[in-house]
């Protein structure tokens, strides 16, 4: 792919820092990077070689130690290097998700699976009151849960690890996001 407009993901000679003000440690050295639309790619390293790094960096979830240092991640001709968390949120769940590594850290332990999906759909679509729970259902459904009112009722911690798993790919898939990062 050429042209960075074609692509739906471009990262260019990307860097990320993480420190303190005293000592910074740069942790992603000039990564480059481009998925085109319908596109599956594969990013593949060692263990700490950034691969997460560089997905929270496109999500813009590196956290107050951790910052862009260089470089710049477009997102569908949206640049995104240096966006607003408020800019970050209206486009995380919707237009960008994320399938994180663990799902017990990933969903919320207060909160029942169908509420936390009901959350994600409120924010990024136009759906209320008996069309949330249908979408709710449509998609536990759609990552292979049979009983869809004892899951939606579910709490994580009373679901397997492959539940969790299909439970926190429901909810990054829920908005059918341009990009979906794994």
């Amino acid at each position: 792919m050429n042209a960075m407009s074609e692509a739906l993901l471009s990262i260019e000679n990307l860097r990320v820092t993480f420190g303190s003000r005293k000592t910074q440690t740069e942790v992603l050295h000039g990564l480059d990077l481009q998925v085109g639309r319908g596109e599956a790619v594969g990013l593949v390293g060692e263990s700490g070689s950034g691969k997460s790094v560089a997905s929270l960096a496109v999500l813009g979830l590196l956290g107050n130690a951790g910052r862009i240092s260089g470089g710049r991640i477009v997102v569908d001709g949206e640049d995104l290097s240096h966006a607003s968390e408020a800019r970050m949120r209206t486009l995380r769940g919707g237009r960008i998700s994320m399938i994180f590594q663990d799902p017990a850290t990933a969903l919320n332990p207060a909160f029942t699976i169908g509420a936390q999906l009901a959350d994600v759909i409120r924010a990024h679509r136009p759906l209320r009151g008996h069309a949330i729970r249908d979408e709710v259902h449509a998609v536990l459904a759609r990552v292979g849960f049979k009983d869809l009112r004892a899951t939606e009722r579910a709490y994580p911690h009373e679901l397997s690890g492959g539940m969790k798993q299909r439970a926190m790919i429901a909810a990054a898939i829920v908005c059918e996001p341009a990009l979906l990062l794994a």
